[in-house]
C-alpha cells in the first residue's frame, strides 16, 4: 500500500484493489504421457467395435441356430404326421377286414395304441415349434403373434450367412485366431496395458510449460491500459519426493501388463480348442448324416415290403407295427443328422468368425 502522509498506523483505515487476470498455459513436453493417452483412447474405442461386433456374432449364431430349431421342430412334426396318416389308413383297411371276419380285433386295437403314439410324437413335435418360435420372438424382441412367416431353407440361410468352412482343423484354428473378436480384444487390452505401463514411466519425466498471462490491478473495478500487466515464460516442473506413489503405480501398471498378456494367451488357446472341437463335431455330423440316410432307405423298403406281406396276410400286425416305427424314426434320426450337421457348421463358423453380413 502506497504510504499518505498523515497516516495514522495505529488506526490505517482500509483501501479497495481489484485484479482481472487472464493466463493461458501449453505443455511443451510431459515425456510423451499426454500423447500416450490418446492412443489409449483410440485402442479402447477400437476395443469398443470389437465387443460390438462380438456381440452381433453370437446374436447372428443364436438366431440362425433358432431358425435351425424352427426348421427341425416342422420336419419332425411331418414326419410323425406321416405316421399318423398311415396309421389311420391301415386302420380303415383293418377294420374292413374285421367285419369281413378275416382279422383279429387285437390287430386293430394295436394300431390303435401305435397311433396314439404317433400322435404323442406329433404333439410334441407341435410343441417344440411353438417354443422354437417364442424363442425367436424373443431374439427380435417382437411379440410370438408378430413372428413373420419364415420360409427360407437352411441351405439358402447357409449359403447368405456362412462363409466357407475350413477343410481340417489346423486352417480352422489359424483362421479362429487370426479372426476371433475375442482374439483381437484380448491383443488389444494387452496394448492398452503396455501403454498404461509407458505413460506411468513417464511421469517420472520433468514437465515444461510455456505460460502467459495478462492482469489488471487496480484499486476500482474497470479496465485501464495504464494499470494492465504481462508476463510471459517458461516453467520446468520436476517431482523430487512422492512418497514412493510413482514406484507403486508403475508396480500395478506392470501387473496390469502381465495379466493382459496372460488373459490373450488364454483366450487363444480357449479358441484354439473350441475351435477343433466344432471342427470334430461336425465330421461327426456328417458321418452321422450317411448313416441316417441309408438307414432311411433301408427302413422304407422294409415297411414297404411288410406292409405288402401284411395287407396279403402273410405276416402279423406286430411285424407291420414294428417296421412303421422303425421307419418313423429313422426318418425323425434323419432330421436330427440334418439339424446335427447344420448346428455343427453354425458352431464352426461362429469358432472360426466366418460369418457373412455380420
Amino acid at each position: 500500500r502506497r504510504f499518505m502522509p498523515g497516516t495514522d498506523f495505529n488506526n490505517p483505515g482500509s483501501f479497495n484493489n481489484y485484479e482481472t487476470k487472464l493466463e493461458l498455459g501449453y505443455n511443451l513436453y510431459a515425456g510423451g504421457a499426454y500423447s500416450l493417452a490418446q492412443q489409449m483412447a483410440e485402442t479402447g474405442v477400437d476395443l469398443a467395435k470389437l465387443q460390438q461386433d462380438l456381440v452381433k456374432q453370437q446374436l447372428g449364431a443364436a438366431t440362425l441356430q433358432t431358425l435351425l430349431n424352427i426348421e427341425g421342430a416342422r420336419q419332425q412334426f411331418d414326419v410323425s404326421a406321416a405316421s399318423v396318416e398311415l396309421i389311420d389308413a391301415q386302420i380303415t383297411d383293418t377294420q374292413k377286414h374285421i367285419d369281413a371276419g378275416t382279422t383279429l380285433r387285437s390287430d386293430l386295437l394295436s394300431l390303435q395304441a401305435r397311433r396314439s403314439e404317433a400322435r404323442d410324437l406329433n404333439l410334441q413335435a407341435k410343441h417344440s415349434l411353438k417354443l422354437a418360435e417364442a424363442a425367436m420372438a424373443t431374439l427380435l424382441n417382437i411379440s410370438p403373434l408378430d413372428l413373420p412367416e419364415i420360409n427360407d431353407s437352411l441351405d439358402d440361410l447357409r449359403q447368405v450367412y456362412l462363409g466357407d468352412l475350413s477343410p481340417d482343423s489346423a486352417t480352422a484354428v489359424k483362421l479362429a485366431i487370426a479372426q476371433r473378436p475375442e482374439t483381437k480384444s484380448a491383443t488389444l487390452a494387452a496394448n492398452i496395458a503396455k501403454l498404461n505401463v509407458n505413460r506411468v514411466a513417464a511421469g517420472a519425466m520433468p514437465q515444461i510449460n510455456l505460460f502467459g498471462q495478462s492482469w489488471f490491478d487496480q484499486s476500482e473495478l474497470g479496465f485501464s491500459n495504464a494499470e494492465q500487466n504481462y508476463s510471459v515464460g517458461f516453467m520446468v516442473d520436476y517431482n523430487l519426493f512422492d512418497g514412493g506413489a510413482l514406484v507403486a503405480r508403475r508396480l500395478q501398471a506392470r501387473a496390469k501388463l502381465s495379466a493382459a498378456i496372460s488373459a490373450a494367451q488364454t483366450s487363444e488357446n480357449q479358441i484354439a480348442s473350441e475351435t477343433r472341437i466344432a471342427f470334430l463335431d461336425l465330421r461327426s455330423a456328417e458321418s452321422r448324416l450317411e448313416v441316417a440316410e441309408a438307414g432311411v432307405e433301408q427302413a422304407a423298403e422294409g415297411l414297404r415290403l411288410v406292409q405288402v406281406q401284411y395287407e396279403n396276410n402273410v405276416t402279423t400286425i406286430t411285424r407291420f407295427l414294428e417296421a412303421e416305427q422303425m421307419n418313423t424314426q429313422a426318418q425323425l434320426r434323419l432330421v436330427q443328422a440334418q439339424l446335427g450337421l447344420h448346428s455343427a457348421q453354425i458352431e464352426l463358423t461362429r469358432a472360426t468368425s466366418n460369418f457373412k453380413y455380420l
